[in-house]
């Protein structure tokens, strides 16, 4: 076999059931983000999940495979051999060069001759159990949790969408990958981006209503600030996880009436609330990435992050935003009320927020780094070391 030109277009397949529009949460957006930029780029670009529908599709270049989900007995182990018969089914008809696994879940069964595979540390199932904030540890969780290990042993070449975070597991689960980068998810920063509208008095959240989002510190903290933060809306635009939208409203006592709730049905619409919005927070326990503290700094809203996690090192504190202690609704509820109480340095803070997800966040930016990790991951896959 001749060997490969160093620009060589590649056939990079992505693993994921959550490609947009389904609902999910980071990995879906960032997956279909990644994969329309790489298709821009001239690659050829596949994405094979389970979803509720089966169809074959396009979306910008990038072919989606949707598979049927088997509701039969052991049906965590049907999903994963469906996934490798028709990945080798595609890489029969268009050999596939890499295939990008998310460690969430555990969904790698096995591996391919003539077919890389890459591992996309985005966070876990055990994540949730490590960090102590899940909700349900159950027999189905601790066969998650033994997948989720299995593929993150199995698999050499990792990429993390955090140093904190691919550092962690690393230490965690003693390993040692022989290939390792780190690419934040990357945002479109055509369509995060600021305009020169005035901003609303709106505070944001979108995601899902979830306990390691920091949902209840944030909706105490609005209590405790309720009375010095003036006239505000504060929209959660998202769905029902393990929080509750009345938990949400018990939490923010005298600030229930100001919580405002909506599903979000687009990116585009995601993006049109963060250009409106006077900030944005999200007091988080841990983050693999953040993708939306990463969507309103491109989009020039102030953020409130998070001290925990990979918090400092995507915001950088009073430079980017501000860190707000997630243990503390009072910490939260003062960097509300520094943010909403000095407009210069709100301004500051999202100019230099901007500045920075185009440096670092930009899908331009994604696809360079990840086609450099994919091309040192086939160089090193083709010596056979």
């Amino acid at each position: 076999m001749s060997p490969r030109k160093p620009d060589a277009p590649l056939h990079v397949a992505f693993v994921c059931d959550e490609y947009p529009p389904a609902l999910s949460g980071g990995i879906g957006p960032a997956v279909a983000a990644l994969a329309r930029g790489l298709a821009a780029a001239g690659h050829k670009v596949s994405v094979i999940g389970h979803y509720e529908k089966p169809s074959r599709d396009d979306d910008a270049g990038v072919t989606i495979y949707r598979l049927s989900y088997p509701r039969v007995p052991f049906a965590w182990l049907v999903v994963r051999k469906q996934l490798r018969a028709a990945i080798a089914d595609l890489h029969r008809s268009q050999p596939i060069d890499i295939v990008e696994w998310p460690d969430y879940r555990g969904m790698y069964w096995s591996g391919l001759p003539g077919v890389t595979d890459v591992l996309k540390i985005h966070g876990t199932i055990m994540s949730h159990r490590v960090h102590a904030v899940g909700r349900n540890h159950g027999l189905r969780s601790r066969i998650i949790e033994i997948l989720e290990r299995r593929a993150m042993h199995a698999i050499p070449y990792w990429v993390g969408v955090s140093a904190t975070f691919k550092e962690e597991w690393k230490t965690y689960l003693r390993a040692e990958p022989r290939v390792e980068e780190v690419v934040y998810n990357p945002v479109d920063t055509q369509m995060f981006r600021p305009d020169s509208r005035a901003r609303e008095k709106l505070l944001l959240y979108c995601g899902g209503f979830r306990y390691r989002k920091g949902v209840l510190v944030l909706a105490s903290a609005l209590g405790l600030a309720h009375a010095a933060l003036g006239d505000y809306r504060m929209l959660m635009m998202g769905f029902e996880a393990d929080v509750s939208m009345d938990e949400l409203r018990h939490a923010a006592g005298p600030a229930a009436a100001r919580l405002e709730f909506r599903s979000f049905a687009s990116q585009q619409e995601v993006a049109e609330q963060m250009r409106r919005a006077q900030l944005y927070v999200m007091p988080s326990y841990y983050e693999s990435c953040g993708n939306t503290w990463l969507e309103a700094m491109a989009s020039g809203t102030p953020v409130i992050g998070s001290t925990l996690s990979c918090g400092p090192e995507v915001i950088t504190a009073n430079e980017t935003g501000l860190l707000a202690n997630p243990n503390s609704a009072a910490d939260v509820a003062a960097k509300l009320q520094q943010l909403l109480g000095d407009p210069q340095l709100a301004a500051r803070l999202g100019k230099a927020a901007r500045h920075r997800a185009e440096e670092l966040f930009s899908v331009e930016v994604g696809v360079m780094r990840s086609l450099a990790f994919y091309r040192r991951v086939l160089e090193d896959a083709a010596r056979g070391t």
